[in-house]
């Protein structure tokens, strides 16, 4: 819709001037440009999340999927599961697994062995695990949230500007306004391409962070019980 404003608005210029998104970026007012410029960097910052958090979720789902089948096979010792855990670096249920063994190695250490003592450094790791995998997503919940008002500012900034370029000229012509208009019109185009992507990827996100919450709650009940039988 908001391209075909801008299309409109180009053609009734006439054919003498017909500029593309980038002239009317480049011959849009300074305040417009900064405002165009920083929807530009949100974007860009956004992306940049997205295709981290997409990565580093997949790896993370692969890898505690893998460590979950080993941890069910009963066959496998702790040892053995230890060595498993060492080489993952994405998988929150490797960190728990590890949290688990050092939790054990203290308490035997001590002489102290305690279910309890496991279970608050399993509740620890996983708090730690959560706030690592969330890193960064308030960035696309706040581009999500801003982008399009920061490009409405641009727009009506630029339409004041246009309206008061023509108080000083006198002209009424829609030739003369139109332009002006578009450049404007650019700023909220910019604000709704850097606002939706980031909502669609901070909504998935946020499922997938539940989804993984759950799983790390799963991977420490069976641990726990796996403990608790003496299954080492």
């Amino acid at each position: 819709m908001t391209l075909f404003v801008l299309q409109s608005l180009a053609q009734a210029a006439g054919p003498a001037r017909q500029p593309g998104v980038v002239s009317l970026m480049l011959q849009a007012g300074p305040l417009v440009q900064l405002v165009l410029l920083l929807l530009l960097a949100l974007s860009v910052a956004s992306w940049g999340i997205i295709a981290f958090k997409s990565r580093q979720f997949r790896r993370a789902g692969q890898e505690g999927a893998e460590l979950l089948r080993h941890l069910r096979d009963r066959r496998r010792g702790f040892s053995e599961l230890r060595d498993l855990a060492e080489p993952l670096r994405e998988a929150p249920e490797a960190v728990l697994l590890k949290a688990a063994f050092a939790e054990m190695a203290r308490a035997s250490a001590s002489g102290r062995a305690d279910a309890s003592l496991v279970h608050h450094a399993l509740q620890r790791a996983s708090t730690s695990e959560i706030l690592r995998l969330e890193r960064h997503l308030t960035l696309l919940a706040t581009t999500g949230s801003a982008a399009p008002f920061i490009g409405l500012f641009g727009t009506v900034w630029g339409i004041l500007n246009t309206f008061r370029s023509l108080g000083f000229t006198g002209s009424t012509s829609l030739s003369v306004v139109a332009p002006g208009i578009a450049e404007a019109l650019v700023a909220t185009a910019a604000g709704l391409a850097a606002a939706i992507p980031a909502v669609m990827a901070y909504n998935h996100y946020v499922r997938r962070l539940r989804v993984t919450e759950a799983g790390m709650e799963s991977f420490a009940s069976e641990l726990l019980d796996r403990l608790q039988r003496g299954e080492a």
